[in-house]
């Protein structure tokens, strides 16, 4: 270890000093307190002042600045990337990428920006400069004391399959309490045992019907009619699911316009931890839970005939998961899949039972730690060689938080259950570090680009919404309602007539 150096001012919070802000979504994962500098006696609360660039010059001649206090610039975090990684973690565009699973190959449309494996690069070279110059950087683990890691089954109810969900809900008993549901309400909406059986469950929103529109008024249709079906029979939905992963910021509006908590679409993030988006000049409210996109349709897909080599597969990701001490968020479906593959879900109930300090949770419980998580305030003193004091803020909070010291390649982890406590270094436990993240790179592909695509995404096609409920506020929303209309008079005519 570098020697440690004492000083007056905190080791933390951090001080961002007009920083992009993918830093500060990657702080916030982390569990890294930060300030702004623009607030009131900024400088006073924190040793290390990040900068980016020029900025820095707006900061020197700052009269709170001292000898003690340590900047850092982000320019040298960029060397050696062939883009500019905060920017990244800006953007929103979906992308193809390949993953191999034994003799399987399996291709799904996920987020173009592999953002945890960014983030990770990135934190490994703050921690760097941070104990170069002397400090130690502290964080909260993403999960509440004692647990090392959390499990999540994620189950979208996409198509009317009424057999299948009682088959699948019979192989989910074991993993009931630790189980989410996204519902559409078109699919399911009429049959009542299965909203029962919702009902006792972690249960929310994949909108009425199982599609995502560019157009925020067909969103905000779509997902109300869900909302309101959902709530007559006895549900009370807080996070909702884009179908086949979809994210855009028009639906993230319509989203926080009905005050829920947290969405997944693997569009915008997988793999990772939660993170509240950017939209371009603020963060949403809605918090963006990522689950690992390989679900068993992909291998269906890609020729599997059995459920043993997606079992294989998914047992394999969440025990990664669990020894890297990342979230193990995995999903599917019942339709056609999970209910014709129970041995899928037993497999995975095996999996997750075997594990220690396992935190089996829902989205909504997890979601709900993570915003206490992002609400504590706290700060990391050493004012003397080698002491470190921890200073809490008290929130009213169900979770006790851990907080993971890191030096080097080691962890210690302390429960934090006093707003003050003190801590010799050399009394800490230190581990080696789990290697993250724990998954394969996915790289990106191409698909071919074709005309009809290219129309298709220009017309934002959709042949779920029933023909009525089509928006026509622009043109080519007016385009392909016409299409839609053509077509099936086409088909009615073309239908033989009843003697």
């Amino acid at each position: 270890m570098n020697l440690l150096q004492a000083g007056s001012l905190p080791l933390l919070p951090l001080i961002l000093h007009r920083t992009p802000p993918g830093l500060e979504i990657i702080l916030n994962q982390a569990g890294i307190p930060w300030v702004s500098s623009d607030e009131p006696q900024s400088l006073s609360l924190g040793r290390f002042v990040l900068v980016d660039g020029a900025q820095s010059r707006h900061i020197r001649s700052h009269r709170g600045l001292t000898a003690e206090h340590v900047m850092i610039d982000l320019v040298t975090f960029r060397s050696g990337w062939k883009f500019d990684p905060f920017a990244a973690l800006l953007d929103t565009r979906p992308g193809y990428r390949a993953w191999q699973s034994g003799a399987y190959r399996l291709v799904e449309r996920v987020s173009r920006v592999d953002r945890a494996r960014i983030r990770v690069t990135l934190l490994k070279s703050l921690r760097a400069e941070i104990e170069r110059a002397g400090g130690v950087l502290a964080c909260l683990s993403p999960f509440p004391y004692p647990y090392r890691s959390a499990f999540n089954l994620r189950i979208d109810l996409d198509e009317p399959a009424p057999a299948d969900y009682q088959a699948m809900a019979t192989a989910r008993r074991p993993l009931n309490d630790c189980s989410t549901h996204f519902v559409c309400t078109s699919a399911y909406g009429r049959f009542p045992e299965i909203l029962a059986d919702l009902r006792g469950l972690d249960s929310h929103s994949h909108g009425h019907h199982h599609v995502v529109s560019r157009d925020p008024s067909q969103n905000l249709q779509n997902l109300t009619q869900a909302d309101v079906l959902l709530r007559a029979a006895g549900m009370e939905p807080v996070g909702y699911a884009g179908p086949e992963g979809r994210w855009n910021p028009g639906l993230n509006g319509v989203i926080e316009q009905l005050g829920y908590e947290f969405s997944g679409e693997f569009q915008l993030g997988f793999d990772d931890l939660p993170f509240w988006p950017w939209l371009g000049n603020r963060f949403s409210s809605v918090l963006q839970i990522p689950v690992h996109p390989i679900s068993e349709g992909l291998f269906l897909e890609a020729g599997a005939t059995t459920g043993q080599p997606i079992a294989d597969h998914l047992s394999e990701v969440v025990e990664r998961k669990l020894a890297a001490g990342e979230p193990a968020f995995v999903y599917g479906h019942p339709e056609g899949r999970l209910g014709r593959f129970p041995e899928i879900l037993d497999r995975l109930a095996q999996t997750v039972a075997a594990q220690t300090g396992l935190w089996r949770t829902t989205q909504k419980t997890f979601a709900r730690w993570w915003v206490a998580r992002a609400r504590q305030r706290w700060c990391l003193h050493m004012s003397e060689p080698g002491i470190l004091r921890f200073e809490f803020q008290p929130i009213q909070s169900a979770w006790i938080p851990t907080i993971q010291i890191q030096h080097g390649n080691q962890t210690a982890e302390i429960a934090v259950r006093e707003a003050e406590s003190t801590v010799p270094l050399s009394s800490l436990d230190f581990r080696p570090s789990p290697e993250q993240p724990s998954e394969r790179e996915a790289p990106i592909i191409k698909r071919p680009i074709s005309l009809r695509g290219l129309l298709r995404h220009a017309l934002d096609w959709d042949t779920v919404t029933p023909i009525e409920d089509l928006p026509e506020t622009t043109l080519s929303l007016r385009a392909r309602k016409w299409i839609r209309s053509a077509r099936e008079s086409s088909r009615r005519s073309a239908e033989p007539t009843p003697q």
